[in-house]
């Protein structure tokens, strides 16, 4: 479980944690959370959307693995 940086409020992982990669969403999400209070929020920042539009354009329609053309653009 992620503990919280009393002089900061930023979640942050243990040192010790023996399986990091499961524990990536949780931290994620606990540091998401401070910023958008709720889905909606996150659907309503047209900033934040933008962001992940290019990142899915650009990124993985680009690659073949994630069903796209293997193009660049």
């Amino acid at each position: 479980c992620p503990q919280v940086c009393h002089l900061t409020a930023v979640p942050v992982l243990p040192r010790d944690v023996p399986n990091v990669p499961m524990n990536v969403p949780r931290f994620v999400t606990s540091l998401l959370s401070l910023f958008y209070p709720s889905d909606a929020a996150v659907q309503e920042d047209p900033e934040l959307q933008a962001w992940v539009g290019e990142i899915f354009r650009r990124g993985f329609l680009g690659r073949r693995s994630s069903g796209g053309h293997g193009g660049t653009g």
